[in-house]
Formats: structure tokens, C-alpha cells, sequence
């Protein structure tokens, strides 16, 4: 081996993450799901138009962003509004607004790893069907209240004050929160009555009480939760 160059190597990698030196754009075609790392440069919207002939369903088009912006977010909604999925990933210090996305009328799965105070903008795509959001900047999940067709939730944020506000999904069967400072568990309850899993990760939990009423639940999550007595289980 070559330790000089391997030295060299190694410098440059400290170097370039102490300097916080951005890895250059890149996207990538799988399926029907293009993957944008970094930026939506008009280098990378040329490339995807230039590859969405090779998506074979059209109707099934999905965008996976990593470390995008607000424009970048707003550009790939006004660019695709009726892409199926959406995630915006590893975001949460640069994406603080979402509102470009509730015109995505035909979105089936949205993911979210933001800071957007404000997911009011998500409440009108009521065809979603999976979601999941992690956002520290949020204080409750009432903008969830129109969104009755989900099969799939997993949502955190530390701000989490209050479970009220959640649709009514009397069939879903698998939910997660976490990171959350829920005051009470019965609007959780009331609202997904169905529940056979859920995952209460790393949540601050006064009361499980009202668990007790989940007759189907098989499979409870408390990992790394704060819970000040147990004995209602």
C-alpha cells in the first residue's frame, strides 16, 4: 500500500468535512424513482428529462431529495405535479417550507425529514396512503385530520404536544410516533382503534392507561421512552 497516498487521501476527507465542502449533484434513475442528491441544478432537471422516457409507468413517478432546498423542493412540484411519491430526506437544517407540495393532487406516499413549521399544506392530499414525517419544528398533528385513506404513519418531532387532531383510520393496524411529549394517549386511541402494532419510540409518556382499550394490540414499542408507571399494561 501506498501510505503516502492513502495519507494524502485521508487529509483531504477531514479536510473536506471540516470545511463542510458539498459532495457535487448527482441523480439516478431505479424503477420509476429518481434519486437527487444535493441539488436541483438545472443540470440535473435536464438529466431527468432526458432519462423520464425510460419510466415505463409514468403514473407510478416518484423523486427521492437528499440535502435540498426550498427551491429545489418548489422546482420538482412545479416541474412534476403529478408525480405518485415524494420524499425529501436528510433536510431538516435546509428545507423549511413545504407548501409546494399541496399541489401534488395524485401523491400516494410522501416521506419528510424537515424543520417546516407549518405541514398545514399536506392536509389537503387526502389520497395519500403512507406517510411519514420527522420534523422537530412541529408542535401537533392536526394537519393530519383529512388524511382518512393512510395504511401507513410513522411520525416524530420533539415538539409533539398533543395527539389530538389525528384522523380517524379505524383499519390501520400499524403506527409509530416518536420523539414526542404527548399530555394524553386517548385521542391516539380513539382515533386508530385498530391498532395491533405501534411504536412509541423515545416519547415522554404520563399515562398508557388508555392503551388498555387497544383489544387488538399485539405488539407495543417503548424503546428508549420515558414512562413514570407501567402498571396500566
Amino acid at each position: 500500500m501506498n501510505w503516502k497516498l492513502f495519507a494524502a487521501a485521508a487529509s483531504l476527507s477531514v479536510f473536506l468535512l471540516a470545511t463542510g465542502v458539498q459532495a457535487a449533484p448527482s441523480v439516478r434513475l431505479s424503477g420509476s424513482m429518481f434519486s437527487v442528491k444535493e441539488a436541483l441544478t438545472d443540470e440535473i432537471v435536464a438529466q431527468i428529462k432526458a432519462d423520464q422516457g425510460k419510466v415505463r409507468d409514468m403514473s407510478k413517478l416518484a423523486f427521492d431529495l437528499s440535502k435540498v432546498s426550498n427551491e429545489d423542493v418548489a422546482k420538482i412540484c412545479s416541474l412534476y405535479p403529478g408525480m405518485a411519491e415524494l420524499r425529501i430526506s436528510d433536510s431538516k437544517k435546509s428545507v423549511t417550507d413545504v407548501a409546494p407540495v399541496a399541489g401534488l393532487k395524485n401523491l400516494k406516499k410522501l416521506r419528510l425529514q424537515v424543520a417546516a413549521p407549518d405541514l398545514s399544506p399536506v392536509s389537503g392530499l387526502t389520497g395519500l396512503t403512507s406517510l411519514e414525517v420527522n420534523d422537530d419544528a412541529i408542535n401537533g398533528v392536526q394537519w393530519m385530520s383529512q388524511l382518512t385513506n393512510l395504511t401507513t404513519v410513522e411520525v416524530g418531532g420533539e415538539r409533539i404536544a398533543s395527539f389530538k387532531g389525528l384522523p380517524s383510520l379505524p383499519n390501520l393496524q400499524r403506527a409509530s410516533f416518536s420523539n414526542a411529549k404527548p399530555d394524553d394517549l386517548s385521542p391516539l386511541v380513539e382515533a386508530l382503534p385498530g391498532l395491533t402494532d405501534l411504536r412509541l419510540h423515545y416519547n415522554e409518556i404520563k399515562d398508557l392507561s388508555p392503551l388498555a382499550k387497544l383489544a387488538g394490540l399485539k405488539d407495543l414499542s417503548l424503546y428508549g421512552a420515558t414512562v413514570k408507571d407501567f402498571s396500566p399494561l
